[in-house]
């Protein structure tokens, strides 16, 4: 049996070290990426829960969960949606055509689709307008999604609005 040499053992240690710095500066990124474009705005997490290919709907949104802050996680996982919540009313026109391509891009990232006015939101009978912002981070792909979230506004004396922002990882 052949033993590896001094020199296979500092490849393996490169390499080892390498993938570890690569996870580490990822979680470190995407932590910087939610303090950056939603807790710095006015949005705290509140809930995390499975998407469905990368997407979520209002009907998945109905089912209990937090509303009170809770700590964002520090690594974001692929098939999982992480639930914002405003902390006070917004104008979730201006901010789906506007704000949030603009933190997008201060971030740092490149914003592939975003509402350009109200006519690119849909609108349903209850809650605010729901959109999709699709944006990139080097090479990783992200979607921002608002969707009316029954559990925002939902105690008395609340005053916030009817629509959260769901952030997914697409890889």
């Amino acid at each position: 049996m052949k033993t590896l040499g001094r020199s296979g053992y500092c490849l393996t240690l490169v390499a080892v070290v390498a993938l570890a710095s690569t996870s580490c500066r990822r979680s470190n990124s995407q932590a910087v990426l939610m303090r950056s474009i939603l807790l710095n705005h006015g949005f705290v997490f509140v809930w995390e829960v499975k998407s469905h290919n990368g997407s979520l709907d209002n009907d998945d949104l109905i089912q209990p969960h937090a509303a009170n802050p809770q700590s964002p996680p520090v690594k974001m996982e692929a098939g999982q949606a992480y639930v914002f919540h405003p902390v006070q009313p917004l104008d979730f026109q201006k901010l789906g055509a506007h704000d949030l391509p603009d933190w997008i891009r201060e971030s740092g990232c490149s914003v592939v689709s975003a509402p350009k006015s109200v006519n690119d939101m849909t609108f349903a009978y209850v809650g605010g307008p729901t959109f999709d912002i699709r944006f990139r981070c080097g090479r990783e792909s992200y979607l921002i999604a608002a969707r009316t979230d029954p559990w925002v506004g939902a105690f008395p004396g609340c005053k916030r609005s009817s629509s959260a922002l769901v952030l997914i990882w697409e890889k």
